[in-house]
């Protein structure tokens, strides 16, 4: 008992002493569990900060949006009014202290009474509405002049194609003529004639000459806009050179700058108070310029046209008399395309008919310059614009000159 209570001790026969384990006050897991604990109520109270902080947020954003959806309903007659209305409208609602939806609802619909209320907050507008209109503007401007590139882009195709098609027509008129022409005047005839196709055809490449310029013109503009870069607005001086006076407009002696296309004094535009200064400066400097082209434009077309869609209107109705009312009187069956051929013939007098905005063309595009100038243009009137260009290029594309 004794031997086995020294070993006890630590105490051996052999005179080794072995000292006893250490007492251990807590162990790993307890710390761990201790821990962990903690951790995991800072966690979850974190956790319920952050997700009452999002429900708030939420609820927030829930009632901002009620609040403008309620703004918006009480303005809806105003903004579906007269454009003083709108303007009056959109300023209130920006005053009110919604000054991004204001500007939204502007960009939405950039009617002239909204795009002045843009104007007049950049202008007078506290600096965050300042710069929420600014960057509208900006954005409206750029597509604005991109819509007049596109316009007077449209307005040149369809000069070419009126050139490549007078040439057709002026081929069949020579095929017809030199039937029933005495073999001692052809000669004299084709001289005659040829000069003729040569002057027109000139005169309808210097309008298309001078429709390219005013679409390089506008897509500099639209560019120098969205870039807010106008250190090489002089290049505009290059880009609108003097238009060549087509002889067409010689017929009623060329117009002065004096006395305008017709008689009719030139028109006197002054840039209105645009959100930027060096792009107002600009307008002022070009914008007559702009507007005279567009009369010259309008001038050669009216003396152009009209004999060309006589010509024209005489070769397809020699076509229709040979193809389809000949076949359709005749004693023998129909040929298997004539009902086709009937309704090309309709159809092309239909495209036809659109020939005739052709001549208009011009004068609404420099109606919508002008309107840009003058701060009273709208993004429809852009559109009515190339939906009216559009229209007459693929009517005139569609005719077929016969053989």
């Amino acid at each position: 008992m004794k031997e086995k209570s020294a070993q006890a001790k630590g105490v051996v026969n052999a005179g080794v002493t072995i000292d006893a384990p250490p007492k251990i006050e807590k162990d790993v897991w307890d710390k761990f569990s201790v821990v962990s604990k903690f951790l995991s109520s800072v966690v979850i109270g974190c956790l319920g900060v952050y997700f009452t902080h999002v429900y708030g947020s939420l609820q927030e954003a829930k009632q901002l949006r009620l609040s403008e959806l309620q703004t918006i309903e009480k303005f809806i007659p105003h903004l579906t009014d007269t454009e003083e209305s709108k303007r009056f409208a959109i300023i209130a609602i920006s005053s009110l202290g919604y000054r991004e939806l204001a500007t939204k609802l502007a960009t939405a619909d950039p009617s002239r009474g909204n795009i002045s209320a843009l104007v007049s907050l950049f202008v007078s507008g506290d600096p965050q509405a300042k710069a929420l209109a600014g960057s509208a503007l900006e954005q409206l401007y750029s597509n604005f002049f991109a819509s007049l590139k596109r316009a007077t882009d449209y307005y040149s195709r369809f000069l070419l194609v009126a050139s490549d098609t007078s040439i057709n027509v002026s081929s069949s008129d020579l095929i017809r003529i030199h039937k029933y022409a005495a073999e001692g005047r052809r000669r004299e005839i084709i001289t005659e004639h040829d000069e003729a196709v040569r002057e027109y055809v000139a005169t309808l490449s210097d309008l298309q000459k001078d429709a390219q310029r005013l679409t390089r013109y506008f897509e500099f503009l639209a560019l120098a806009v969205s870039s807010e870069s106008y250190a090489n607005l002089d290049a505009t001086d290059g880009l609108l050179a003097p238009l060549v006076e087509a002889q067409a407009t010689k017929s009623n002696a060329v117009p002065s700058e004096q006395s305008g296309i017709d008689g009719v004094p030139p028109h006197s535009i002054t840039a209105s108070k645009a959100y930027d200064e060096q792009l107002q400066q600009e307008l002022n400097r070009h914008g007559q310029i702009v507007v005279r082209k567009f009369d010259l434009q309008h001038h050669a077309l009216e003396n152009l046209l009209p004999g060309f869609k006589d010509r024209l209107e005489l070769l397809h109705d020699e076509q229709e008399a040979r193809e389809v009312v000949a076949q359709f009187a005749g004693a023998s069956p129909l040929p298997t395309d004539w009902a086709e051929r009937w309704r090309d013939n309709m159809v092309k007098w239909r495209n036809m008919e659109s020939l005739d905005l052709a001549t208009e063309i011009p004068l609404k595009m420099k109606k919508a310059f002008i309107a840009l100038v003058e701060g009273t243009l709208s993004q429809a009137e852009i559109e009515l614009l190339n939906s009216d260009i559009d229209a007459a290029t693929k009517a005139l594309e569609f005719i077929k000159v016969p053989d």
